[in-house]
């Protein structure tokens, strides 16, 4: 039996993969907004992310994998809205964990990894939300 988390990422992916198919503008009349990651993955939800293991203080990562809701990319480079890096928003899953132990993040070949507990955790969907995505190209 899949645990509760790969079973919740497979959902979420299969959700996301059956709007695609829909068409941008179909999506765009479903969420009543732009088309893009966030909003696919804000409308397919349906609480599968908060099964996601985003920190290792909550819940088991996946094959030493975390993913990152947005907290993770807040924190390593800032927003677009004027928060500079380091920032924390302790209403988010994620964030709240960073007030409790904050992040270690280092990056190997250009890829973030959290080091935690004496453990290293590869951060999967990266959300920069500073959009200098060129610091983070690989």
């Amino acid at each position: 039996m899949l645990r509760k988390e790969t079973s919740s990422l497979s959902s979420l992916s299969e959700e996301i993969y059956k709007l695609i198919l829909l068409g941008e503008s179909k999506v765009k009349e479903l969420t009543k907004d732009e088309t893009h990651e966030m909003r696919l993955l804000g409308y397919a939800n349906n609480n599968h992310i908060t099964s996601l293991p985003v920190h290792p203080s909550i819940n088991e990562p996946i094959n030493n994998f975390i993913f990152d809701p947005s907290s993770y990319g807040q924190f390593i480079g800032g927003t677009p809205n004027g928060h500079s890096p380091g920032f924390i928003d302790d209403m988010q899953l994620a964030g709240s964990c960073f007030k409790l132990y904050p992040p270690s993040i280092r990056f190997v070949d250009r890829k973030p990894i959290l080091d935690f507990n004496s453990n290293s955790y590869k951060i999967f969907n990266l959300h920069v939300h500073s959009k200098q995505l060129d610091k983070y190209a690989t």
